[in-house]
């Protein structure tokens, strides 16, 4: 793989070929920083027959190098390097983890095997959400209401080594927890029951659970953890008694459906909202409309929770119209589902907002609202990176718009399309593909 001038050098050609994965497997990938990824993949592994599967891996691109997280046959938590291999035809697994009997280590007998959640990565450890589904014997169907007990696990980016784990809820849905690997999925970064992301200061994880209103018997969680040690640092729900209606809003929750004030999941920090409604904290800050009800007339705003400084963005314009104001701002807006260093909130119908932190009131300069929302979009640098939508197309161009001149900066031909997309310096993560980096802008 081709190193780049510099770990900021934004990319401007990508190549055709794919890097990883390094066979024809089912894969996603869920976290990139530098030149490592963390995901899931299907493993094949003839002397290890047992953990054969979609399983969580860590990935270094130089080489590159794929470690699996597993488990060994006292059913502890392991790393393995592992050798990827084209998938069977027959194998292909279903998102919940359906195997065949091959997948069983005795063959007709119940078993354990791990399924990836989201992930993040800091500039020495990936950190990976797994969940151990339970077998009762080969070939079951997994139920996704179906509760599972879930860890949060820290490996070395270096050796792949597996440093510390900790369970973090003796069962949650896994319909929750796992990362989907069917193509044009959007997999990872924000799951509709669960959420994990690094604290502002990168000292601590932030890990929140709503779990699924099917599945019963199920916990809510509101956690803080140490990068250290994963030890909890803070539970904002601990002490809570009769826990009734809360709300979500990925670092931070909202105790009660009717409260005025959120807690935020970095620190603790009650945060005041008065009459508004909440529908998003990201990297410290808190999106929430002016107003309880959304409407063409609602404004919108950011908040700093540790600061309350509060900006107020522009969405009130004529182009978000009754019909669409709801999907602008709220049920469309989307986190970048591959977790990288470049933690902008982009919102996807409508102009593209560069809001991490908040700069701008008026969206990315130079974007067309005529022009259709792409299918897939991720910054890097000062460089926007858009995929168009292309119906059934399996190839688009890549392309490359200055976010400070909202100038084309031109486009890459030819690359696989899925999402979501992600771009560090080494490359395109891409849905369950990363195409390495060819060129570079000056």
């Amino acid at each position: 793989m081709p190193a780049p001038p510099s770990s900021t050098s934004c990319p401007s050609g990508f190549s055709s070929r794919v890097l990883w994965p390094t066979a024809n497997v089912p894969s996603a990938i869920t976290a990139v920083h530098e030149h490592y990824l963390a995901g899931t993949a299907e493993v094949n592994d003839d002397l290890l027959p047992e953990t054969n599967g979609l399983r969580p891996v860590v990935v270094d691109l130089n080489g590159p190098t794929t470690w699996a997280v597993l488990l060994d046959e006292d059913g502890e938590l392991i790393t393995k390097e592992v050798e990827l291999k084209d998938s069977p035809a027959t194998s292909r697994l279903d998102p919940f983890g359906t195997s065949d009997d091959s997948a069983s280590p005795t063959p007709g007998l119940p078993y354990t095997a791990l399924s990836a959640g989201p992930a993040v990565i800091d500039g020495t450890h990936a950190y990976l959400v797994v969940a151990a589904v339970d077998y009762a014997y080969p070939g079951e169907t997994i139920r996704g209401s179906m509760n599972f007990p879930v860890s949060l696990v820290k490996v070395n980016l270096t050796n792949g080594a597996l440093e510390a784990s900790t369970t973090i809820s003796e069962g949650l849905p896994i319909k929750d927890v796992i990362v989907p690997t069917s193509s044009r999925h959007p997999g990872g970064g924000l799951r509709s029951g669960l959420y994990l992301s690094l604290s502002p200061d990168r000292t601590g994880l932030l890990l929140s659970a709503d779990p699924s209103s099917d599945s019963y018997d199920a916990q809510p969680l509101g956690l803080r953890l140490s990068t250290e040690d994963l030890s909890v640092e803070l539970d904002v729900l601990a002490d809570v008694p009769n826990l009734g209606p809360f709300d979500l809003y990925g670092e931070a929750v909202r105790i009660n459906s009717s409260a005025t004030s959120v807690i935020s999941l970095a620190d603790g920090q009650e945060v005041s909202i008065e009459a508004a409604e909440p529908f998003f904290a990201w990297n410290g800050w808190l999106y929430y409309y002016g107003a309880p009800t959304r409407s063409v007339n609602n404004s919108c705003y950011a908040r700093e929770m540790a600061t309350g400084q509060t900006i107020a963005l522009d969405v009130t314009d004529s182009y978000f119209n009754g019909s669409t104001v709801s999907y602008a701002i709220g049920s469309s807006y989307h986190v970048p589902g591959i977790f990288s260093d470049q933690r902008q909130l982009l919102f996807t119908d409508g102009p593209f907002y560069y809001l991490d932190p908040p700069s701008s009131t008026t969206g990315a300069p130079g974007w067309d609202k005529s022009r259709p929302a792409p299918q897939a979009a991720c910054v890097f640098g000062d460089v926007l990176y858009t995929v168009p939508a292309a119906g059934a197309d399996t190839t688009a161009d890549v392309e490359l718009t200055s976010v400070t001149t909202g100038e084309p900066l031109g486009e890459v031909a030819g690359v696989g399309i899925d999402w979501p997309i992600a771009v560090t310096a080494w490359g395109l993560a891409c849905g369950g593909s990363f195409y390495p980096a060819t060129a570079w802008l000056d």
